[in-house]
Order: structure tokens, then C-alpha cells, then sequence
């Protein structure tokens, strides 16, 4: 809260490098290839099973702020049904050592 209220308080500019260490931004790209970069993101988050990644984007907004019982409870409801539609196959490669270490290239 210090910094952001600093931030909204002077209204000064943030440098690129700046928002990413303090986790106002995702990424930074380099001048011209904001799209570019915003391209690659989505092409990464596309390989994914998509109601899988639906389900885990309702969860977050969702619970943001909720007690954790709570949130874990709103998550459950959100993702449940989701687990057998997508996520049984999703174990069943990971079990089979695809996605490990963060490695998603043969996903």
C-alpha cells in the first residue's frame, strides 16, 4: 500500500523497469513490440485446456480478498466440475512427466 499510494499521491511516471520489479506490470517489451510480446503471451496461455484456465481466472477474481476458506470454498465451486471435464487428462500427462519443471513444450 506504501508504494502505491506514493505512486497515486505524487502522480509521478513509472519506468517500465520499475512497474515490472514492483508487480504493476507482467512483462516489459522492448520500445515497438509491445504487441509483439502481448502476442507470444497469448499464444503461451492458449496451449493450456482452456476451461481449466476459465475456471482458474473466475477463482482468482472471485476470491480476491475472501478469507482463505472462504476463497478455496468459491474455488471448489468454480473449478469442480472443470476437474473432471480437463483435469483428469491434465494429471494423467503430468503423472506421464509432460509440463514438469515448468517445461510446457509438449504439452
Amino acid at each position: 500500500m506504501g508504494k502505491a499510494l506514493e505512486i497515486i499521491m505524487t502522480g509521478r511516471k513509472i519506468p517500465a523497469e520499475e512497474a515490472d520489479r514492483i508487480g504493476l506490470c507482467e512483462r516489459v517489451a522492448p520500445h515497438g513490440k509491445a504487441r509483439d510480446v502481448a502476442e507470444l503471451m497469448v499464444q503461451e496461455i492458449a496451449r493450456f485446456p482452456q476451461e481449466c484456465m476459465r475456471a482458474d481466472r473466475r477463482s482468482v477474481y472471485s476470491a480476491w480478498a475472501k478469507p482463505v476458506r472462504e476463497g478455496l470454498e468459491i474455488e471448489w465451486r468454480t473449478s469442480a466440475h472443470i476437474m473432471r471435464a480437463e483435469g483428469v487428462r491434465g494429471a494423467a500427462r503430468f503423472a506421464e512427466g509432460k509440463g514438469r519443471h515448468g517445461d510446457f513444450g509438449n504439452i
